[in-house]
């Protein structure tokens, strides 16, 4: 099912911010106007305390670097555990960093202290936020052409709201990634980050039908590809084999968006290949 193809909310967490970088600091109303300058790390790493960690850390003009976490619930054992890494990176980048985490409800605790040690990172609660507020200000830029903060958009369903539902706020959501998008892969990579992140929050019924049109309307694009390039025969004779491409990449683990990616290619390398030859 293609549902259960790419439901990694940390990855996609991940994902997100490495992709709009630019945007990001923007984004969690950075507290001064420092820009980010290089992706330090998003690989796994083993640290000192004990544990596997997928970290977002980049370096800005600043000097300083920013190490960014996701987490629903905060407790005093993620505080410990953010502090550990940050003290790690510190140690590996030899430049000092601060914690920014990112979560939807009021945190348990906001920091750890104790005789030789205080931690206290910046919380970012996106359940504090207007969701209303902030789709009336996103539509209204987008229906008037112009550019906004594409992270606003991906996260906005998980901002409260008090007139719609998340379910509701992220119908509405696709509707404007539909419009801002300025090809079928980046938007088609908007909407299932957004499908992603919201997956604990709306019922499984409800996500996994927004899953089966997702997947629908990619698996379309990619015939509309096939055609494009001169198979026309792959709306009729084709269908089961693009479906098929799609279907076993994703078997293999691979995200949705990875699959249509290479499908596409597949696509065309097939039909160059058929392509006759100038003589």
């Amino acid at each position: 099912m293609v549902e259960n193809v790419y439901h990694n909310y940390d990855a996609v967490f991940k994902d997100s911010f490495v992709l709009y970088k630019d945007k990001s600091l923007d984004f969690i109303r950075w507290e001064d106007d420092a820009k980010i300058t290089e992706i330090l790390s998003t690989e796994k790493k083993e640290v000192r305390v004990e544990t596997e960690f997928t970290d977002i850390t980049f370096k800005t003009n600043k000097g300083y670097g920013l190490h960014m976490e996701s987490e629903v619930d905060v407790s005093e054992a993620d505080m410990l555990r953010f502090c550990g890494y940050s003290v790690d990176l510190w140690a590996r980048h030899k430049i000092e960093f601060r914690t920014i985490v990112i979560t939807t409800k009021k945190p348990r605790v906001k920091s750890v202290k104790g005789r030789t040690l205080q931690f206290t990172p910046i919380i970012v609660n996106l359940g504090r936020r207007n969701g209303d507020k902030i789709y009336k200000k996103l539509k209204k830029k987008i229906d008037a052409g112009e550019e906004v903060n594409e992270l606003d958009l991906i996260f906005l369903p998980l901002c409260s709201s008090k007139t719609k539902s998340t379910y509701e706020m992220l119908v509405d959501c696709i509707g404007l990634a539909e419009q801002i998008a300025d090809d079928e892969t980046n938007r088609e990579k908007m909407v299932a980050q957004m499908l992603i992140l919201t997956n604990k929050y709306v019922d499984e019924e409800r996500i996994n039908k927004l899953w089966r049109e997702f997947s629908a309307v990619i698996k379309l694009n990619v015939l509309k590809v096939a055609e494009s390039v001169g198979r026309k025969e792959g709306r009729e004779e084709g269908r089961e084999e693009l479906f098929g491409i799609l279907e076993n990449l994703q078997s293999e683990g691979m995200s949705l968006n990875d699959a249509l990616t290479q499908a596409r290619q597949m696509v065309n390398a097939q039909a160059n290949a058929s392509a006759p030859t100038s003589s």
